[in-house]
């Protein structure tokens, strides 16, 4: 394969990069798990801002980076019910919603190791 082709087909599969900022788009002040726990809970972030911007994203083959910065900290229940959710609750397989998410945290990059963990375990139910 020549340079070009290489160069050429490397442009093609590259999706567009549409950005999630959590702190501007939805709250710094993060809740529990569900809706009726608190107001900026897990359950209201997947429902109002992720699955719609992921379907979003998968219908026009881009990525969705879940930008994370800037937040006062995140609850293990808030992670787990936005992201897990997806898969547990939403139904969505992994799989296929993989190559169109991307998880990022400079302050905090224990957490996308934590979200994609918590996304493998609910695979697995």
């Amino acid at each position: 394969m020549s340079m070009f082709n290489w160069f050429e087909k490397r442009r093609k599969n590259k999706r567009e990069r549409v950005v999630l900022r959590l702190v501007e788009e939805y709250s710094d002040s993060l809740g529990c798990r569900y809706e009726h726990e608190a107001p900026f809970s897990g359950e209201r972030f997947r429902k109002d801002f992720l699955r719609p911007r992921l379907n979003d994203a998968i219908w026009k083959n881009q990525v969705l980076v879940v930008d994370l910065d800037g937040a006062f900290g995140y609850a293990c229940a808030f992670l787990e019910e936005a992201f897990g959710g997806l898969i547990r609750v939403d139904g969505e397989n992994l799989k296929e919603i993989e190559p169109h998410l991307e998880i990022v945290s400079n302050e905090e990059p224990g957490l996308v190791e934590e979200i994609k963990n918590y996304m493998k375990e609910a695979s697995n139910v």
